[in-house]
């Protein structure tokens, strides 16, 4: 999958495992690269060997991927148009390009 990320800190933290470590710690670090790696692998959201993602609502429009700790990725279709599926859900399958949006903490809710 093509990755982008919504700033520049968030870019930083997923690609300096020296920057993730001050941002959450050696093992939300070490996880934190392995998922990144995992998602540069995938052809699609459905391809991940670890994490379960979770749709972040009804829709599907964001998904939660977990990390350790109650920390997890929140990832959005990053492509022109949005695969859809018949009921209007994203069809994740489909989605090649995708950002991440935000590291968010346990209870960031």
């Amino acid at each position: 999958m093509q990755l982008a990320f919504a700033t520049p800190s968030i870019r930083a933290t997923c690609e300096s495992s020296a920057v993730a470590r001050r941002a959450l710690g050696h093992e939300r670090a070490r996880v934190l690269r392995a998922r990144i790696s995992d998602l540069w692998a995938a052809e699609s959201m459905l391809d991940l060997p670890a994490g379960r993602p979770v749709p972040c609502d009804r829709r599907a429009r964001r998904m939660r991927l977990p990390l350790s700790g109650g920390f997890c990725l929140i990832i959005v279709p990053n492509q022109r148009k949005v695969p859809k599926r018949r009921d209007g859900r994203v069809n994740w399958e489909r989605v090649y390009r995708i950002k991440i949006e935000a590291i968010e903490e346990p209870n960031a809710d």
